[in-house]
């Protein structure tokens, strides 16, 4: 399987799907970044190569190195139109990770590089970001040589006051001066020589004019909550100048002003889900699912019975309200409103009083507009309320009308019936009393107390 990428549209359908170019091994989840309005994009590939040699660990032999690239695609046809593979331009020596003592096997080769994302500029050169070699790459477009290298072991610029490793989302960035560069990453500070490091977003400005070239650090964001992330992040450039940083550890996400002020801290309360990155965007979405929703009935008698209502809408993003909508009888004919709630996270809940057997949900946005309903659902009910059900089913007498004598709490609760469950309900009313009850007691011991005295009647004449 070499992968694809996939774009969608509002309503999460496929508009266009763009399988891995020939030649590469398998295109990864790294990057996926288009460009001149959807005509090109820039992905990550990575392949096995197998070396004769391994410098780094001083044996001479062959073994399995991951072999990074990323490739320039055009999305129309599916071609490669630019591509750059590290082992032709990289040394193994540049890695900061530890070479493995075997050979490795193609199922598990040594990853010295880690592309991780890729930019182009207007000049049609390339920025690379290699966590595990600390470093940013400058790619040309015509030639595919090196330009320069920020960071890492063999960096072309001086770093005036800041330092990166294991960096994510390298980004040439707008710059004032009109001949200088400004860059942008994330810097994990995850490497095991910057203990106390705490991740952050940094900008920062190169000075190609004259040798050494150096690096001047323009602005910093620093995780807020002073943490490191070890793996993944991003940072988005918002168009109002804010920063909006993603540091992937249980979707940590915080959103900085220019001048460094946080004006958003969220994440997922459960720390089994992170995630690789985060955008910031005005986005609605309209599936073309219906909403979901479940609905079960709750209590031992039907005087007592309770419809809970469960209701989602998995992409639907304008969701204000539910309108709950259900039926006593089981009869679509016979379905009315039975409440109306705001919608409150990704599940909302609605509880009424009675035994709604089947019922639907409509979605609202904030002015009121429906937006769509929920297929027809059966109530899930108790097997001892479906039992009495089925038996008040059989000793109801169909067509004919329903008893006059009804209890108040069942002619408050339930307010339209068909004829068989209208008398079937009478007739529950009727057994279901205290009095009842104590009448059915008072047989069941009479009858008792009869065959006692009989009994002792016979013994003593014998």
């Amino acid at each position: 399987m070499k992968g694809m990428y996939v774009i969608l549209n509002s309503s999460y359908q496929t508009v266009q799907a763009l399988p891995a170019p020939a030649g590469s091994s398998m295109i990864d989840m790294h990057e996926f970044e288009v460009l001149e309005g959807g005509q090109r994009a820039l992905v990550i590939a990575q392949k096995a190569q197998l070396l004769d040699t391994n410098p780094i660990a001083g044996t001479v032999g062959a073994m399995w190195v991951l072999n990074n690239g990323f490739l320039e695609v055009d999305m129309m046809t599916g071609g490669t139109v630019f591509e750059w593979w590290a082992l032709d331009y990289v040394d193994l020596g540049e890695t900061y990770t530890v070479s493995p003592r075997g050979p490795g096997t193609f199922e598990s080769p040594w990853d010295f590089f880690h592309l991780n994302s890729t930019d182009k500029n207007r000049d049609g050169d390339y920025l690379i970001s290699a966590r595990n070699a600390n470093t940013v790459y400058k790619i040309s477009g015509s030639t595919k040589e090196v330009l320069w290298r920020l960071g890492g072991r063999t960096s072309t610029f001086q770093l005036e006051g800041f330092n990166f490793s294991q960096q994510h989302d390298a980004h040439f960035r707008p710059s004032g001066n009109t001949s200088g560069t400004s860059i942008s990453l994330l810097n994990n500070a995850a490497h095991d020589d910057e203990l106390g490091s705490t991740s952050a977003v940094l900008l920062f400005s190169l000075d190609e004019s004259t040798m050494p070239f150096t690096a001047r650090l323009e602005q910093k964001w620093s995780r807020l909550d002073g943490k490191v992330s070890r793996t993944r992040s991003n940072a988005q450039f918002l168009d109002n100048g804010n920063v909006f940083a993603n540091w992937a550890d249980r979707g940590y996400i915080n959103e900085f002003t220019a001048d460094g002020r946080c004006v958003l801290e969220a994440r997922w309360l459960s720390g089994r889900f992170n995630n690789y990155r985060a955008f910031k965007a005005h986005f609605a979405g309209y599936p073309s699912e219906p909403p979901v929703l479940s609905a079960h009935a709750y209590g031992t008698t039907l005087e007592t019975m309770t419809t809970v209502f469960h209701v989602s809408w998995n992409g639907a993003t304008d969701v204000a309200s539910w309108n709950f909508f259900g039926s006593l009888a089981g009869s679509p004919a016979d379905v009315r409103p039975v409440g109306s709630v705001t919608k409150s996270g990704f599940e909302t809940m609605h509880m009424a009083a009675g035994l709604f057997r089947m019922s639907y949900a409509e979605a609202r946005d904030a002015h009121g507009v429906s937006l769509g309903r929920s297929p027809i659902t059966n109530t899930t009910i108790p097997p001892a309320v479906l039992d009495l059900l089925g038996k008040i089913s059989l000793s109801a007498t169909p067509g004919a009308p329903p008893s006059a004598v009804t209890s108040p709490l069942t002619e408050s609760r339930y307010s339209t019936s068909s004829d068989a469950v209208g008398t079937s309900r009478v007739m529950y009313d009727v057994l279901s009393t205290p009095y009842a009850i104590a009448v059915l007691s008072m047989i069941v011991l009479a009858c008792f107390l009869r065959k006692f005295l009989k009994w002792r009647s016979l013994r003593l004449r014998s």
